[in-house]
């Protein structure tokens, strides 16, 4: 793979995806927790950096795309939309489901940019 590697989000898209990259300490358990050749302090620092970056994401190296394949595939934003689609209010479940349509779009992106096979969970 060739570095940098940079996605441009719209700001709905963005909503999505920065989900689980604001919490940098659960990216860097989960990454560490099986890898003991990976530093949880660096792996943390990374995810923090493409969050504060905001929606222009930029990897610059393994361990940036590495954060970034987890804040995708750990996501938990679909289930959340998922539940407010069906248990929230009128209002909210149709926003909800705006913002689940957006989710193959993002998808889209990642593959476009070779990012292939990064998919976020399914129900």
């Amino acid at each position: 793979m060739q570095y940098p590697i940079t996605i441009q989000f719209t700001p709905t898209e963005w909503y999505i995806v920065e989900d689980r990259l604001a919490v940098p300490d659960a990216i860097a358990e989960a990454l560490t927790e099986d890898d003991d050749s990976l530093d949880r302090d660096s792996v943390s620092d990374a995810a923090r950096w493409l969050w504060i970056r905001g929606r222009e994401v930029t990897l610059n190296d393994p361990i940036d795309l590495l954060v970034f394949t987890d804040a995708i595939e750990g996501s938990t934003m679909p289930a959340k939309l998922q539940d407010e689609v069906m248990w929230g209010d009128n209002a909210t479940a149709k926003a909800c489901r705006a913002k689940l349509r957006h989710i193959p779009k993002i998808e889209s992106k990642l593959k476009a940019a070779g990012l292939t096979g990064i998919r976020f969970p399914k129900g």
